[in-house]
């Protein structure tokens, strides 16, 4: 089945069906002149060749058209870190090694972006909860504005958009270390900028990591539409098993 499409596919079985249907044809004219019988039974068989090559381009065709997905890119590998969770206890890469997982960057008074992400981070969480990977994946929030997310501030904000522990971790720690790791590790911008509302400028994309603690994909946090399409993600490096 290497190399044929749909379409060739179709084409292949219907140009195999008039062969056998000219086949048919030819001889049953020889039939004829010898037997006064066989021009009755001939076109049974052609319908039944007919229906047998149908049959087989309903079985192979949908075969064609499920294609294994296509692998995920690599954009280098998330640098060690080592930073705190909302329950003080310490958190470093190697807590999530060996796992899939989702990292953005927020901060809890964030009036704009980050709440909408959150959300989404809840429903991707109970999407993965449905899909019975909760044991070989997490999803890690850095805190852009550690100084104020303290340990105690991110357990109340877990708690209201339901983080389970374990599976969704808050981290803080020092803001040096945390910008660095979101530019130089990441690729992602921020940058304090003149609003007291927001003091900070980040980005709202979410950023998928293998197992080796390779960056395999960045997303749009803000759409709804990336709680399916991150899952699939996810359960596709999950299935991989490095």
């Amino acid at each position: 089945m290497t190399g044929l499409t749909p379409g060739n596919f179709e084409t292949q079985a219907q140009t195999e069906t008039a062969a056998a249907a000219q086949a048919s044809a030819a001889a049953s004219a020889g039939k004829a002149s010898a037997s006064r019988g066989g021009g009755l039974r001939w076109p049974w068989l052609i319908g039944g060749l007919l229906c047998v090559a149908g049959a087989a381009a309903m079985v192979v065709i949908p075969f064609v058209l499920a294609q294994a997905p296509e692998p995920l890119e690599r954009y280098g590998a998330v640098p060690s870190f080592a930073l705190t969770d909302r329950f003080g206890e310490p958190f470093t890469n190697a807590d999530v090694a060996g796992k899939v997982w989702v990292a953005n960057f927020m901060f809890t008074t964030c009036p704009s972006i980050c709440p909408v992400m959150s959300r989404h981070l809840g429903g991707l969480q109970a999407e993965l909860r449905e899909r019975g990977l909760r044991d070989g994946v997490a999803i890690v929030s850095f805190s852009v504005q550690p100084e104020v997310d303290t340990p105690e501030v991110l357990r109340d904000y877990g708690n209201q958009h339901g983080a389970e522990p374990g599976l969704w971790n808050l981290l803080t720690g020092d803001r040096a270390d945390i910008w660095q790791l979101s530019k130089d590790g990441f690729k992602l911008h921020v940058g304090a900028v003149d609003n007291p509302v927001e003091p900070i400028a980040h980005t709202g994309k979410l950023v998928l990591v293998d197992q080796a603690g390779v960056i395999r994909g960045y997303y749009d946090g803000l759409t709804p539409a990336v709680i399916d399409v991150l899952a699939a993600d996810m359960e596709q490096l999950v299935s991989e098993r490095p």
